[in-house]
């Protein structure tokens, strides 16, 4: 608010009370803060109060702004209380100074005292404070309990951007560059976590050890047998190994907790590559030894030449931590290189997270849907403290937002535009769609089935899988926006229920994209219901697909799941291990650009037996 009420010509604020409200270019003799005007409150006795709703241009928060007004009391004539409220849909949000003397709802009091007279003062509340912060503001009020008092320059406030990071110098021939692929946090984008003998990847810790990199270091968990945990990154997202680097991470055992293995694994293209200290205690596949267990009581770092272990050359996209028998704490791994620049990573742009874009001129939506459904849990948010959500319903349903031209997001050769989307189980659409707004039509792209009618649409894979936060991806090129600037973004579902997380563009990094051939072994060849579940797109850079659990030998206990690969039916490899589940279906996401031709694949349980060894069933 400045010189004016943001409200279109035929509508007017109202007043109750006693007392009068203007605007004045003068007020109490002197000079307006900001622009022509202030509103002034005249206000002989009792309650004053004027405010107006469907503003003309709707007020929309973000997450580190403030609510912010300045006013100016009229030193011989203050008044004993002067109060906000905002509305959102309700006018329940209540800021005040000086004592409570409003009967129709509570207030937040920030003083006790009513601001300094004789000069203008700034205001400020937060909007968590008052309930706000997840809908458009549209009205506000402004209420005085006697007195005289000026306001100005109403509004919010935004929190200024940090800073950009000056850019790194280039390292001097000969020196040795660390790459770190993880420390603190898990990387980003995640495609997908595992673990397995009791580790957790919510175990990280601040102290006893101190962490010798970062303020966080990850730990394995105490247990008697094989167990870990691991990382998987989208193949954009992975690491470039070079022919004389060296794999690295920091490990820190405990004396009283000592395993009898210690083991790093890294995932490239071809499968997982590992190398190992102590005793060899891992019967799925061959490593290699690089020597006796780190000492205890300190950290120590582990590094081994990525020649050794068959990784020079390739492009790393996952990483385990694997102990047998044991506990022990992790920090920073990554890889190091002689005389070169760390890679150069994709960067990512957030256009939408936990609320909608500051600048949003027009937010519609159909079916069940609402912009009122933002949820911070069931799931928790992938990113921030909150996800939005397509409310579940039988047909079409969506939500959509736009931006000013002037603000819209320009789109260059080799962007691609991405969101996050989480489907609960027997929740899931028929279709999920990613629609784009380029200021003179809309442009699709589709995971599922085809059953959007009103215009074409691109389709880039199967439905996302359920129960996990899944990245939805799509090139610019391959929806025709390159040189375009998308001004609006729809979530669209046919049927189902799904929640959203995280919109925005990533430039740079290689897109991976490739084909491969995926079969099926025994039943799965002939089960087209297993069939009909597997992922598989020419324009994808993972392959996503189930396959069966070998049951034949089943025993009461098996508790592990051996995933095997093998390009002749004949020689097999092990490929992944996974902890068993009810369905007896092995998940399985592999690369879909280099290796073979043709990969087939089988699962088979196992058990430990009582000295804890892995036995096959």
């Amino acid at each position: 608010i400045d010189d004016s009420f943001p409200l279109s010509a035929n509508q007017r604020a109202s007043v109750s009370g006693s007392g009068s409200w203007g605007f004045s270019s003068s007020p109490f003799g002197g000079v307006a803060l900001s622009g022509d005007s202030s509103l002034v409150a005249n206000t002989p006795n009792g309650r004053n109060q004027t405010h107006f709703t469907r503003a003309s241009t709707p007020l929309e928060l973000g997450a580190d702004d403030k609510l912010v007004a300045h006013v100016f009391v009229d030193p011989s004539n203050p008044p004993s209380m002067v109060l906000f409220q905002w509305y959102d849909g309700s006018w329940n949000h209540r800021a005040r100074w000086g004592r409570d003397q409003f009967p129709f709802g509570p207030s937040v009091q920030v003083s006790s005292v009513i601001p300094e007279s004789g000069k203008w003062l700034r205001l400020e509340v937060d909007p968590a404070t008052v309930g706000l912060g997840n809908r458009p503001i549209t009205g506000m009020a402004f209420t005085v309990f006697g007195g005289r008092v000026a306001f100005d320059a109403v509004g919010r406030t935004t929190a200024p951007a940090p800073p950009a990071p000056e850019p790194a110098p280039s390292p001097a021939p000969g020196t040795v560059v660390d790459t770190v692929w993880i420390d603190d946090e898990l990387p980003q984008p995640i495609q997908r976590v595992g673990l397995s003998g009791g580790d957790t990847w919510n175990d990280w810790i601040t102290s006893n050890p101190t962490p010798v990199s970062g303020s966080r270091a990850h730990a394995s968990s105490l247990s008697s047998g094989l167990h870990q945990h691991f990382f998987q990154v989208p193949a954009s997202r992975g690491w470039e190994i070079g022919s004389r680097d060296k794999l690295f991470a920091n490990i820190y055992l405990d004396p009283a907790t000592m395993p009898e293995m210690v083991m790093l694994q890294w995932l490239d293209g071809s499968g997982w590559h590992r190398a190992r200290w102590g005793s060899n205690r891992f019967p799925f596949g061959p490593s290699v030894r690089v020597g006796a267990l780190p000492a205890a009581g300190e950290w120590v770092r582990l590094e081994v030449p990525a020649e050794d272990v068959g990784l020079a050359g390739s492009k790393v996209t996952g990483m385990a931590f694997t102990l047998f028998g044991g506990k022990a704490v992790w920090d920073a791994a990554g890889n190091a290189g002689p005389g070169v620049a760390p890679p150069a990573q994709p960067v990512s742009e957030i256009w939408l997270d936990d609320a909608l874009p500051n600048n949003t001129v027009r937010r519609r939506t159909s079916g069940n849907d609402s912009w009122d459904d933002w949820i911070t849990g069931n799931p928790a948010p992938f990113s921030g403290s909150a996800s939005h959500l397509s409310r579940r319903d039988d047909g079409l349903h969506q939500h959509y937002f736009t931006v000013p031209s002037a603000n819209a997001w320009p789109i260059a050769a080799g962007d691609r535009l991405f969101s996050y989307v989480y489907i609960r189980p027997g929740t899931a659409p028929s279709m999920v769609m990613l629609q784009f707004f380029d200021g003179s039509g809309w442009v699709r792209a589709r995971w599922g089935s085809n059953r959007f009618t009103f215009g074409p649409s691109i389709r880039v894979g199967s439905l996302p899988a359920t129960g996990e936060w899944v990245r939805l991806e799509v090139s610019a090129e391959a929806l025709g926006l390159v040189g375009s600037r998308v001004e609006g973004v729809a979530f669209t579902l046919f049927g189902g229920e799904a929640a959203w997380d995280a919109l925005g563009r990533v430039s740079g990094g290689a897109s991976g994209a490739g084909t491969a051939s995926v079969q099926y072994l025994d039943r799965a060849l002939s089960d087209e219901s297993i069939l009909a579940n597997h992922s598989v797109s020419e324009n994808e850079t993972m392959i996503r697909f189930l396959i069966p659990v070998s049951q034949e030998t089943m025993v009461s206990q098996s508790n592990v799941v051996l995933v095997e690969r093998s390009s002749d039916l004949r020689n097999w490899e092990l490929f992944e291990v996974q902890e068993s589940n009810e369905n007896q279906i092995a998940e399985l996401t592999v690369s879909a650009s280099g290796g073979a031709d043709q990969q087939f694949y089988r699962a088979r349980q196992v058990e430990s037996n009582e000295e804890g060894l892995i036995e096959e069933r």
